[in-house]
């Protein structure tokens, strides 16, 4: 029953969203939620909303994992690349 609620919520959130613009709302939050929801694709959508705004290496994590849920290992490897290659160029700076 909550999943039903979850994923209508965030079917909801995404209609708004369209109508209106951002939603007052945390994309975090509604990133965990459409993990929970197993709504993987909406999970992406926000997770990759927060990565722009901030990347963290939690985010990073989720990023990775969602890909590897929705099959796109090509997209998951390509983010485990770009975080060390980043890494590796900071640590040569510093």
């Amino acid at each position: 029953m909550f999943l039903i609620f979850a994923s209508n919520f965030c079917t909801f959130c995404k209609v708004l969203n369209s109508f209106q613009g951002p939603l007052p709302l945390d994309v975090q939050l509604l990133g965990e939620k459409a993990i929970n929801c197993r709504a993987y694709a909406k999970a992406l959508h926000y997770k990759e909303d927060e990565f722009y705004k901030g990347p963290t290496s939690q985010v990073i994590e989720s990023l990775i994992s969602i890909n590897n849920k929705l099959q796109q290992k090509e997209a998951a490897a390509g983010i485990h690349a770009s975080v060390y290659e980043s890494n590796s160029a900071l640590n040569e700076e510093g």
